[in-house]
C-alpha cells in the first residue's frame, strides 16, 4: 500500500469491509492481510454474528471446524466455487441441533440430499453433513477437500488465527497412503487433526458414490443416526483395512 497509508489505517479498513471487497482491497496494494483478519472473516462469510450453533458447542466444550483445501483460496480474488466441509472435533449428539445449525448460517439454500449449503452472497459451497446428521462419517467426496495435486488439505479451528496443513502422512484411506495416490481415498478416508490442548481427532470420510461396506455393526437402537463402530478401521498406520 502507498506509504502514507499507516498499517493502522490499512487494519481499520479491513476489519469493516466484506471478506471479498477485502480480498480485492489487499489484492489492490500487492499485500495480504493479517492471517488472523482472514480466519474471523472465514467464519463470518458463514455464520451469524449472534449465532447459537457455535454458542452452544462451545458451551459443551467442542469446537466447530472447517476443512478443504480450498481453504487456502478464500483470500484470493477467485470467482470459482470453493468448497469446504464443517466437522466438529468431537461426536457431540448431546447438542445435536440441525434446525439450529441451518438457522445460524447465513442466508443460504439447503440440498438436504447432499447436505450442501450454498451461499446467496459468497462462492463458497459447505458441506454440513456431519454436524447436521451427527453421524460418525461425514458423506463427501473425498476428493472436494484434497488439494488437486495431492492428498493433502487445510484446517480451520474455531479459535485458531492459523490455517492447519494436514500433509498425506495425516491421513489414512484403503492401503497405503501415498502422495499422489488418489485411489486410496476415493472411497473412504479419515484425515488427523489437532484438538485443543494437543489432543488429536480422527474424521472419517466416505464417498456417497462409492459405498465403502464397511458398516458391518449394526444401529444403534437408542439412537439411530449413530453407527456402533468402523469393523477394522485403522488398525494399522495409513490403513482402512
Amino acid at each position: 500500500m502507498p506509504p502514507h497509508l499507516a498499517q493502522e489505517l490499512k487494519d481499520m479498513i479491513i476489519r469493516h469491509l466484506p471478506l471479498r471487497s477485502t480480498r480485492s482491497f489487499a489484492l489492490s496494494f500487492r499485500s495480504k492481510f493479517p492471517p488472523e483478519e482472514i480466519c474471523k472473516r472465514i467464519w463470518s462469510e458463514l455464520f451469524k454474528e449472534d449465532n447459537k450453533w457455535i454458542a452452544k458447542l462451545l458451551k459443551h466444550g467442542f469446537r466447530p471446524i472447517l476443512v478443504g483445501d480450498d481453504l487456502n483460496d478464500v483470500d484470493r480474488d477467485s470467482h470459482k466455487h470453493l468448497y469446504i466441509t464443517l466437522i466438529t472435533d468431537d461426536w457431540f449428539d448431546d447438542c445435536y441441533k440441525p434446525e439450529l445449525l441451518l438457522d445460524s448460517l447465513k442466508s443460504q439454500d439447503f440440498d438436504n440430499n447432499k447436505y450442501e449449503v450454498t451461499f446467496k452472497d459468497s462462492n463458497i459451497i459447505l458441506n454440513i453433513n456431519g454436524p447436521y446428521r451427527s453421524g460418525e462419517t461425514i458423506s463427501v467426496n473425498p476428493r472436494n477437500i484434497f488439494a488437486k495435486e495431492s492428498i493433502s488439505t487445510t484446517a480451520l479451528i474455531w479459535g485458531d488465527h492459523i490455517l492447519h496443513q494436514i500433509p498425506h502422512k495425516d491421513v489414512v484411506g484403503i492401503g497405503t497412503v501415498n502422495k499422489n495416490n488418489f485411489e486410496s481415498v476415493d472411497t473412504i478416508c479419515a484425515i488427523e487433526v489437532v484438538r485443543s490442548k494437543g489432543k488429536r481427532w480422527n474424521q472419517i470420510f466416505e464417498n456417497p458414490v462409492q459405498q465403502s461396506g464397511f458398516r458391518k455393526k449394526k444401529k444403534d437402537p437408542k439412537n439411530p443416526r449413530l453407527h456402533q463402530g468402523w469393523e477394522g478401521y485403522a488398525d494399522k498406520r495409513h490403513r482402512l483395512i
